[in-house]
């Protein structure tokens, strides 16, 4: 039986283009589409924050929170310096990053790394920023550093899938 990612809203993604096997396409309430596991619930964490949670791992989306009016035009040094979804690895006493890049697509300055740090066991995030219309977006998978590959294989699929609306 196919597990289905179930909204807050009580709508259900759809399977269907940017929806690779195995995820479920979703027009989230907060603005942005993006491909989903399917069987992860959807979290708020007070409106900025969109959750989607399963298999002990995190999606984590943030669509245009910060601006460069705040945080420069620098992806990369808003990823390492400001983001507050990575603020427990900034903070961790023993941390490391790799597959530090950032890339342009069009009109879209990206910056993407992986991060490893101890909080009471170790964890992994794999991150992308996106710098869309003078906003920064992300788009984070992280859970434990054991399921490092998983993390990596699910950002993979589903990082290319992010569209905020109007875009």
């Amino acid at each position: 039986m196919a597990r289905r990612c179930v909204e807050e809203t009580g709508t259900e993604p759809t399977a269907g283009p940017g929806a690779p096997g195995g995820y479920a396409l979703a027009q989230d309430p907060a603005g942005f589409a993006i491909a989903v596991p399917e069987g992860w619930q959807r979290r708020e964490d007070g409106g900025d924050v969109v959750r989607y949670v399963g298999d002990g791992l995190e999606l984590v989306v943030v669509t245009g929170r910060d601006d460069t009016g705040g945080f420069g035009d620098d992806p990369m040094a808003y990823q390492l310096q400001s983001q507050p979804e990575l603020r427990e690895y900034r903070d961790s006493a023993w941390k490391s990053s790799g597959s530090l890049r950032t890339t342009r697509v069009g009109n879209i300055l990206m910056a993407e790394g992986g991060f490893t740090w101890d909080r009471s066991g170790m964890r992994y995030a794999q991150n992308r920023v996106l710098l869309i219309d003078d906003r920064y977006h992300v788009v984070m998978v992280r859970g434990p550093e054991s399921s490092r590959d998983e993390i990596a294989g699910v950002h993979a699929t589903v990082a290319d899938t992010y569209a905020p609306r109007g875009n």
